[in-house]
């Protein structure tokens, strides 16, 4: 006899769903700002290799810690 305690399986699953869609949606909104962030600085580049120069030192990448 199934336990009904929390509630129906389905219920939970349905729970489940909404919640991961609700995570992805602010993840989804946290990589869109973060790349409006890069969009800014990676224009004033004029050369691909200073596109890429300029877009590691904006992002921290091989900054020494």
């Amino acid at each position: 006899r199934p336990s009904y305690i929390a509630g129906p399986a389905s219920c939970q699953s349905l729970f489940c769903l909404m919640k991961i869609a609700v995570l992805l949606r602010s993840a989804r909104a946290a990589q869109r700002s973060e790349g409006r962030e890069v969009f800014k600085i990676a224009p004033l580049a004029r050369t691909q290799s200073e596109r890429v120069r300029r877009l590691a030192l904006a992002t921290g990448f091989g900054s020494s810690a």
